[in-house]
Formats: C-alpha cells, structure tokens, sequence
C-alpha cells in the first residue's frame, strides 16, 4: 500500500501540468469529433488511412473514436482510485497528501465541466444568433420618415450580433402558445439569463428553422410573470402572463401564454423563478459594494465623479426589490442594473 501511495504522488507531482492538458482536451473533444466527421467526408485519402490503421491488429477492432474519449474516462477515474487508497491509508502524511491531492483533481474536474457547460452554451447561442430575423425600423413602423442620409444605417438592426455573449446564459426554450385575437398561435419562448424574448417560429418543419423576431426583447429586471390558475381562466389551460413594465413603472405590453401540458408551465415558472432569485443575488451584491465603496469616500472633498457616484446611490436606494411570481397578485420588481 505504502508503494501505491508513492506511486500516486509521485505520478501526480511529476505530471501536475498534465491537468491542464486534460482540460483543453476535453473542452476540445465535442470539436475534434465534429473535424473528423467533416474529414471523413471531404478528404478520401484520411478515410483510406482511417481503414488501414483501424485493420490493425494493435487496435483491436476500436475504432477512433473509442481512442479520442480514452482521456476523458481516464481522467473522472482518478478521484475513484484515490478514494479506494485512501480507504485503506493510516498514515497521518499520506492522508493528508493524497487528500490534496483529490481535492486539486475534483477541482480540476469542476472547472473543466463548466468550461464544457460554458462551450455547448456559447455555441448554442452563435446557432440562435444566426436563426433570428429582426424586422427593420420600416418593416415594423411603415409611416416612419427616415431621411436620405439614414436610410443605409437604419437598412439593418443593430442587434443582429448581440445575441451571442459571452456572460449570456440561455436557461431554457421551449414552444408555447400565445393568445391573440381570442386565438391561440404558435410562438417560440426564449428565457435567458438577463432577459426573455419571444419569436414567431418560421419553417418548423424543415432544417432551417428561423425565429422572427416581432417584439422587442424583455430585460428580466422588467418583466412580471403572473401564473394564471384554473379558476382565473376557463376557456384557457395551462396559461401565465408576461407583463413588460419599463423602469417608469409603464406597462407596454402583455402576452398571455398556454403551455401544452401542467409540467410544462412548471417548468416555465421554475426557470423563470431561478433566473429572478439570481437577479435579486446580483442587485444585494452591487448594493453592498456601493455602500461600502460610499464609506470610503465619506471624508472626501466632493469631485464631478463623486457627485455622480452619489447620484449612483440614490437611485439604487430607491430601486425597489425584484418581482416574484404569484397566482394572486404580482409584486415590484428592480432596475434594470
């Protein structure tokens, strides 16, 4: 036992760079897959190659890919080795350092899986980006008079591109149907990390799926959503509303919406109440770092930055708290931060 011990440390001290190779590598893999899938199909000499090697006897009839996930397996199966030499350890040392050792690894492990959460979100959103269809400024308002000088500028919205962020998170999506005109028809719900946004699905059946975006998005730090029940809705199952309240406390806009079925609204309801508890987190944080950034510039002689941070504060002050979702009455919600 005490030489696996050694073996283990030493292993983990002399290949303590190997981590972060096992990190890039299996942020990559999802990546490395789709190349050599596009490889496979444009270039026949690789694919030549390919059965060549794959016929011999060393690869033991494995294919590439059976090799390409060989670092990742092997890499979640350390924590489970170190465990079962744990087990079995009773110096005080050794436990100690092959505690930290376990510790750097499952940490290692942690930041490698958010990186691929990070990735497979990323990639998603550059998907949607290039789905979405933002009608122009005269497509949606046909009496605007735009002059000569403009017209090149306004041709497109500057929106196009903005989708795909970095610190955006898209927390769910799903199909639901909106009530209009006493009718429902079908729209496509986007709920991300800092706002909503509702689309008309168009070409659903085919490959090419666009989503047309007729509203302008709803910043989560000003949207209301009010569960509809049973008794408040007859003609309607399933139903909330979405209520668009700006920063002056107008109401502009109202969609009343239907999921298919009970679990579905559920849902709806839950990911919008993660998003909401994770806003108000955010808010109790900026507001504590004004206030003490506010103590550290008590006892100083005023400057045009001081008065604006000032200004800073008192709208902060008096921000009111974020909505939360009730059947029976809705609440205020904050500040756009």
């Amino acid at each position: 036992l005490l030489l696996l011990v050694r073996i283990v440390v030493l292993w983990f001290f002399k290949n303590a760079s190997i981590v972060d190779a096992y990190h890039t590598y299996c942020v990559n893999y999802k990546t490395a897959l789709e190349y050599l899938e596009n490889l496979r199909k444009t270039d026949d000499r690789f694919a030549i190659l390919e059965k060549v090697c794959t016929g011999d006897l060393r690869c033991k009839r494995l294919q590439l890919e059976d090799f390409l996930i060989s670092p990742l397996q092997r890499i979640t199966r350390l924590p489970i080795l170190i465990r079962e030499v744990l087990k079995f350890t009773k110096d005080e040392q050794e436990i100690e350092i092959l505690q930290t050792i376990l510790d750097t690894i499952q940490e290692s492990l942690q930041s490698i899986d958010e990186s691929i959460k990070w990735l497979h979100n990323f990639e998603r959103l550059q998907e949607l980006q290039r789905q979405l269809i933002w009608p122009t400024l005269t497509e949606m308002d046909s009496k605007a008079y735009i002059p000569e000088i403009l017209r090149e500028t306004v041709s497109r919205q500057f929106c196009e591109s903005s989708i795909a962020h970095p610190n955006r998170q898209l927390m769910h999506e799903g199909l639901l149907y909106c009530i209009e005109n006493q009718k429902p028809s079908e729209v496509y719900l986007f709920l991300f990390n800092d706002m909503l946004l509702k689309a008309n699905p168009e070409n659903w059946a085919g490959n090419a799926c666009k989503f047309v975006v007729q509203h302008q998005p709803v910043p989560l730090d000003s949207c209301v959503f009010c569960d509809i029940g049973p008794k408040d809705s007859k003609d309607v199952k399933h139903a909330f509303a979405l209520l668009h309240v700006t920063r002056f406390s107008q109401l502009i806009a109202l969609y009343t919406l239907h999921a298919p079925t009970k679990e579905c609204k559920e849902t709806w309801i839950r990911k919008f109440q993660d998003c909401v508890s994770t806003i108000e987190l955010i808010h109790r944080r900026s507001f504590s770092q004004c206030s003490i950034s506010s103590r550290a510039v008590a006892n100083r002689s005023p400057t045009p930055s001081d008065a604006s941070y000032k200004d800073c504060l008192s709208q902060i002050g008096n921000s009111e708290s974020p909505r939360s979702i009730s059947q029976q009455n809705i609440s205020n919600q904050p500040n756009q931060p």
